[in-house]
């Protein structure tokens, strides 16, 4: 696909999602959600990974997005609870018409914490892998043949390396990553890091050996002035989450994966416009769709016919930027464009 064609078709996906923005702060908005317990395998042991599936009112749709949160994050990224729903894409989805598992990845939230040296992107990525195949078994009460991921920054990460290695889903929307991030900013966000402790990351439970948190007040890092709420701002540090040395050593692992087995299955990239760690200066000049797919080339085979979308004035956080439905909209667009019917 030409550079030309791919900007074509991400202001395609734009001008489209405009059309369908479903309504916000009305009950028939609102999904009908359930927890669910997700037993995975890890290093021998039996792990559990909490998650919450959410369907519209009439019932589950025929594709299953998978939400992985990033780096810091627990589902709450994609559902942060107040705002009258502006920054749950669950709700979001339900009111179009699909169905979502938002999980806690493992070392956060609900989830188990298991050694730091254990939690780390390949072994993410097996558990995601795990949880795929428990969705088509129907072990969590409901069937899916099509399952999308939908990753954030680190889970994007994750996203890509389940689908490289295991190749077992029908699509990835890459939200708030590209392949490489830029290194001033994750010198940043390393900078802005201390141990996890019950103070700082890990309530009510004795600090975790090699587990590493946000210090308090640098939640901004991951927006651009103008383009939040201050009062997201405060929920945002209320569940801020941890993060694993086993993370942070394995994050160039999905790299090499994507490179030596390119993802085939059909995938959207979006990425917000002012993102420190892609689209800034020092390192970088500007983010457009067509910059942004051609960045990725190297990582998704043809047949995946990557797209990509670029939300405007957005930072890192694009689901909990002021105008997240642009971001919402290029992939319930996209969705509804790959997966008709």
């Amino acid at each position: 696909m030409t550079t030309m064609l791919r900007a074509v078709l991400a202001v395609t996906i734009a001008a489209a999602g405009m059309a369908m923005m479903p309504a916000r702060g009305h009950a028939e908005a609102d999904p009908v959600c359930r927890e669910v317990d997700i037993p995975v395998q890890l290093s021998g042991r039996t792990e559990h990974m909490w998650g919450e599936i959410c369907d519209p009112v009439g019932g589950p749709s025929a594709v299953l997005q998978v939400l992985i949160p990033g780096i810091t994050y627990d589902h709450h990224y994609w559902d942060m609870p107040g705002f009258d729903g502006k920054y749950s894409y669950p709700r979001y989805a339900a009111a179009a018409g699909y169905s979502t598992l938002a999980i806690d990845r493992l070392g956060t939230g609900n989830s188990s914490r298991p050694a730091a040296l254990d939690v780390t992107t390949v072994s993410h990525a097996d558990t995601v892998h795990q949880l795929v195949q428990a969705v088509r078994r129907g072990d969590l009460g409901e069937r899916w043949n099509t399952v999308v991921t939908v990753g954030h920054s680190l889970g994007t990460l994750i996203a890509e390396q389940e689908a490289a290695v295991y190749r077992d889903v029908d699509g990835v929307i890459a939200t708030g990553w590209l392949i490489p991030p830029g290194v001033v900013a994750s010198a940043g966000i390393l900078a802005r890091h201390g141990v996890a402790t019950p103070g700082n990351g890990v309530p009510q439970q004795d600090s975790l050996p090699l587990y590493f948190a946000m210090t308090p007040g640098n939640r901004a890092f991951f927006y651009t002035a103008g383009n939040y709420d201050p009062e997201l701002l405060a929920a945002d540090e209320r569940y801020r989450q941890t993060d694993t040395a086993g993370e942070m050593m394995t994050v160039p692992i999905p790299w090499a994966s994507a490179a030596l087995a390119p993802i085939s299955a059909p995938a959207l990239v979006v990425v917000g416009e002012s993102d420190s760690f892609f689209c800034t200066p020092p390192e970088h000049t500007a983010c457009t769709a067509a910059q942004a797919a051609e960045s990725q080339r190297w990582f998704f085979a043809p047949q995946s016919n990557l797209q990509a979308h670029v939300q405007p004035g957005s930072g890192h956080n694009i689901a909990l930027s002021l105008n997240n439905d642009d971001g919402y909209n290029a992939m319930i667009t996209w969705i509804r464009a790959t997966f008709p019917g």
